[in-house]
């Protein structure tokens, strides 16, 4: 069995439908619909909820989600989000007092199907785990659980049956309502056996509802980069995060560069990295050549004002910093013009073989070219050159 995570629209359908409950969201896909036709489905008159629909936890507090939006709105925000995400789910915003949030998962185990639930749903039903409460299911205790749960009997049946005969192998509402009796889906995330897709009752998900991540349309420039990867002996990759940010990534070795990005976080400046990637393996000049130009293509494409690349790693091992910093400035040599005129300043921080060559000739190259810039080895720490970072982007 392997599980994949469904959309939240067609959960939502599909438990909906079962409880014989009318359901009025509204599914949007970039790769398949058209931003006009959506817009003659919206109403100038009530306000909506627009999120990503790719199995994402925590939209809100991501930026990946809108509340109590106008029509035009949820346009707006489909079109700001569509070059990173492509599956989008609307629905019409419902008010209701905070407090009657409430939380339920289903998850299906070697013992049963899992039950958790709690009186107090919402963001932050985390930090109130001692609230949450587990026991597993059987239909001779559906009346104790839904009593529990302060759900009608009945529409807890409905809801096993709806996981049982979809192949379902978990099922969070997270928060759920109960109004006049009827249960309200606010949020919903489900993941399924992707091995019952053949032996589905009808109206059931399809491949085409399973969902992930991130785009599944990548960029020329993260293209490029898995194409130079699969060729080599070395280490690429390349995700695109913000393609309008102020930060590019130009690093080297998993570990440090992971830490060099968990920083630009923790000082609140992760939405402003336009790309995660590294390499690594000591890359010849000529793919190094090939990444330099990905990431440079990324960062001149973005629309920010203010612009910075980092050119960045730990203490390499083996991997010749003279080569690669070679490679890097014979990938920048075509973009001198267009790095000048949209003012990108450079910051670098590296060690390794050959280090002291390789910085001072990144650095004449800077000077030269009349390019600012801040060069360092190893001596400064990579929380310190982080800080110096966004103190020069704020």
């Amino acid at each position: 069995m392997a599980r994949k995570k469904i959309t939240e629209y067609k959960t939502k359908v599909l438990l909906y439908r079962q409880l014989r409950e009318d359901y009025y969201g509204l599914s949007f896909n970039t790769l398949h619909n058209s931003i006009n036709k959506l817009r003659s489905q919206l109403s100038k008159n009530i306000t909506y909820v627009v999120k990503v629909d790719q199995g994402i936890k925590k939209r809100l507090k991501s930026g990946l989600m809108r509340v109590k939006v106008t029509n035009e709105d949820v346009i707006k925000f489909i079109q700001d989000k569509k070059n990173q995400y492509y599956s989008f789910i609307i629905e019409p915003y419902l008010d209701y007092p905070k407090d009657n949030e409430r939380y339920l998962s289903l998850n299906l185990e070697e013992n049963g199907i899992n039950v958790l639930f709690s009186s107090r749903g919402g963001v932050d039903v985390e930090q109130n785990s001692t609230g949450v409460h587990k026991l597993i299911y059987d239909e001779k205790n559906n009346d104790d659980i839904s009593k529990k749960l302060k759900v009608p009997a009945s529409r807890l049946e409905s809801m096993m049956k709806v996981f049982k005969e979809n192949n379902f192998c978990f099922l969070e509402c997270n928060p759920y309502i109960v109004k006049d009796s009827k249960i309200i889906f606010l949020d919903a995330a489900c993941e399924v056996d992707d091995t019952a897709v053949l032996n589905l009752p009808s109206g059931s998900w399809q491949e085409d509802d399973f969902v992930y991540g991130q785009n599944i349309l990548k960029t020329e420039e993260e293209n490029i980069v898995t194409k130079l990867s699969q060729s080599s002996l070395s280490s690429f990759n390349l995700s695109v995060l913000n393609p309008n940010g102020s930060i590019g990534l130009l690093l080297s070795g998993g570990g440090a560069s992971l830490v060099i990005a968990d920083e630009f976080y923790n000082l609140g400046m992760g939405g402003q990295l336009v790309n995660y990637g590294e390499y690594s393996g000591n890359p010849s000049r000529q793919e190094t050549i090939i990444y330099t130009k990905a990431v440079f293509s990324l960062l001149l494409k973005s629309k920010s004002s203010k612009k910075i690349m980092v050119i960045g790693g730990g203490v390499a091992n083996f991997t010749d910093i003279l080569a690669t910093f070679t490679g890097i400035i014979d990938g920048m040599k075509g973009r001198i013009d267009d790095i000048k005129k949209q003012k990108i300043m450079f910051f670098v921080r590296r060690g390794g073989p050959n280090q002291e060559a390789g910085l001072a000739m990144i650095k004449s190259f800077f000077d030269e070219s009349q390019i600012p810039n801040q060069v360092s080895g190893p001596q400064l720490s990579i929380s310190q050159f982080v800080e110096n970072i966004v103190w020069e982007i704020k």
